[in-house]
């Protein structure tokens, strides 16, 4: 059967989530959720949340966040259920985007074929959205800072007994690493670096 919406829209001024059991509670506030539907292959789902806090046993997880995705996919039923991208994804939290791309086949496993990229995402406020207790120890009398970008390939079925494949391209530019015990600073360091990950054949890897 076909499928159209010219436009659903759904507005929330707050959502709040609190699990007193497990300490978990989270809010989003100004949330909404857009919808165009063409038909199964021309969907357009919009997703804007501009302000995010969550915190889980004490820690918090997301403080403030503004997170936004864009969703242009297309949808195919037959054996199989088939979602690709009409145009890329594009996923937000903050200043930093991340794009998909590519196909989805859901079956008995699940098919592969997917592009991931991200552009010149700045260490420095990168590390601030992670969870204090976690960068204090880990950085811990070290300061790094520079840009990392990456582009990634993933391939192949993921099922029981296998995994898909993974190619991967990243690099840093204008990267600084300081240790507050030593009297010397890395600046200027630049680096690109390429990953092929087959777990179905270590020996490829």
């Amino acid at each position: 059967k076909d499928l159209r919406v010219d436009k659903l829209a759904l507005e929330a001024r707050a959502i709040t989530l609190l699990d007193e059991a497990d300490s978990i509670s989270a809010s989003l506030f100004g949330t909404s959720v857009a919808a165009t539907v063409g038909g199964w292959d021309d969907i357009l789902l919009v997703l804007s949340a501009p302000d995010v806090s969550a915190t889980m046993g004490g820690m918090q997880y997301a403080d403030h966040l503004c997170v936004s995705a864009t969703l242009p996919i297309g949808v195919s039923r037959k054996e199989t259920v088939d979602v690709k991208t009409n145009a890329p994804i594009v996923l937000s939290v903050n200043e930093f985007t991340l794009t998909l791309s590519g196909m989805v086949s859901l079956g008995d496993s699940i098919a592969l074929d997917a592009q991931a990229s991200l552009d010149d995402w700045q260490i420095t406020p990168l590390l601030a959205l992670l969870p204090s207790s976690l960068t204090n120890d880990l950085l811990k009398d070290i300061t790094v800072d520079g840009s990392v970008s990456l582009n990634a390939h993933v391939q192949g079925v993921y099922g029981d007994s296998v995994m898909p494949v993974v190619d991967a391209e990243i690099a840093l530019s204008d990267g600084m690493g300081r240790y507050s015990g030593l009297p010397y600073t890395l600046e200027n360091v630049g680096l690109v670096a390429d990953a092929h990950i087959d777990l179905n054949d270590s020996t490829a890897s």
